[in-house]
Parts: C-alpha cells; structure tokens; sequence
C-alpha cells in the first residue's frame, strides 16, 4: 500500500455510513470495539487509515457480534435493566422528599 492511498480520520468519518466523527475513528484505532481495534498508520501526532482496513474492521466486528448475539440471553438482559415497582416507588417518594425540601 502507498502512503497517497491512507485517508486521513476526517476523510475516512466522511467516506463511512452514518459518517462517524474522527474522534470515534480514532478510538476505534486506540481502544477499540468488542475488541477488536481498526489498523492504522501513525506519522507524526496524525493518524491515517488505509480503506482495506476499514472494509476489514467492519467485518471482523460484524463477524464478533454476530458470534455473541447468539448467546446472549436477551430476556434476562432486558430484565436485568428493569426497576421494580418498590424501586420504582421509593425513587418517587425520594424524589418528592427532596423537592418539599427546596421548597419545590
């Protein structure tokens, strides 16, 4: 590959679906998603980034999504997230406690 084929992060956000910011690009780079990190290039203090390794970043995760989507348990997921009633209510009383409080 030849350095004049390397978008810099701005090009790249520009060129990809739903047009990511360069900063998401460049965490991508550094940290990564699920794991999986997207090659790149470093010169100086810019990063660039190489379209074929766009196009492989995109399929590695896909590839590692798909493989945990199935076997999550997406009930229990959901449920997990979820309040109780109680929680629910004690929130509220909390809520009209502090409010009587501040003279709300």
């Amino acid at each position: 590959m030849r350095i004049s084929e390397y978008l810099t992060l701005a090009e790249a956000g520009r060129q990809l679906p739903g047009h990511p910011s360069p900063s998401t690009i460049w965490r991508w780079c550094t940290s990564g998603v699920a794991g999986v990190k997207l090659k790149h290039i470093r010169m100086g203090d810019r990063f660039f980034v190489h379209e074929d390794d766009i196009a492989a970043f995109g399929r590695e995760l896909a590839d590692t999504k798909h493989a945990r989507r199935g076997s999550r348990n997406k009930a229990s997921a959901t449920n997990a997230a979820r309040r109780t009633d109680r929680q629910r209510a004690d929130d509220i009383q909390r809520a009209e406690r502090a409010c009587t409080e501040r003279g709300i």
